[in-house]
């Protein structure tokens, strides 16, 4: 198992943020945000890490091959809380970087505020997508 600041480490190296907005005619703007952390590695390290991430009640998921044009391992954290308590384990950094954007978005999701037309267009800003 890996200590917190091993962890902290391990994100910061390896781990890729993101925000995906995408189509979705359920919701009343017609897009859906989704968050998601994804770590590339090989299988048993990514086992060890989601051991980890277990003792800081993260949940995550591991994967053989992640796609068919990707045959390589990935563990995946997503949704809301699960993202928030990962943010949790990092330290203060610089003011930009991926994890900074990433946090915003986050913020603006637990407060339920991407489903708005102004927090939507605060997300597609900090995406550069604006």
């Amino acid at each position: 198992m890996f200590t917190r600041e091993q962890l902290q480490g391990i994100m910061l190296a390896m781990a890729k943020p993101e925000v995906s907005v995408y189509r979705d005619d359920r919701q009343s703007l017609g897009y859906a945000i989704r968050l998601g952390v994804h770590f590339r590695a090989n299988e048993d390290f990514l086992l060890a890490v989601h051991r980890s991430l277990l003792q800081h009640e993260v949940t995550s998921k591991v994967k053989d091959v992640e796609s068919k044009t990707r045959p390589r391992p990935i563990l995946s954290v997503g949704g809301k809380l699960n993202c928030y308590k990962l943010v949790q384990l990092l330290p203060k950094l610089p003011a930009y970087n991926d994890w900074e954007i990433f946090n915003q978005v986050l913020d603006i999701c637990i407060e339920d505020k991407h489903t708005t037309r102004k927090g939507f267009d605060k997300i597609l800003e900090l995406k550069g997508l604006l």
